[in-house]
């Protein structure tokens, strides 16, 4: 299973969110991409599919935040 690779990066004066090559996303402010890329990542969390965030920097480095899927609770835990 492939993972799912959200990119949250600068482009002119606007924070742009893809996923491979589909602009998903662009937003104003690093901290709105950011909760659009964990939203969708999360989303896909949910559904089964791996996913993580890459962030790009100004100096070409990517930061890579993986995205872990919630514990699961135990039926005593729901009592």
């Amino acid at each position: 299973m492939s993972i799912q690779q959200y990119v949250v990066r600068k482009q002119d004066r606007l924070w742009e969110v893809w996923l491979g090559r589909e602009l998903l996303s662009g937003q104003p402010t690093y901290d709105e991409a950011l909760n659009v890329a964990e939203a969708l990542a999360y989303a896909a969390v949910q559904r089964g599919e791996p996913s993580k965030i890459m962030i790009g920097t100004f100096d070409g480095v990517a930061i890579e935040f993986p995205i872990l899927p919630p514990p699961r609770r135990s039926p005593r835990d729901a009592a």
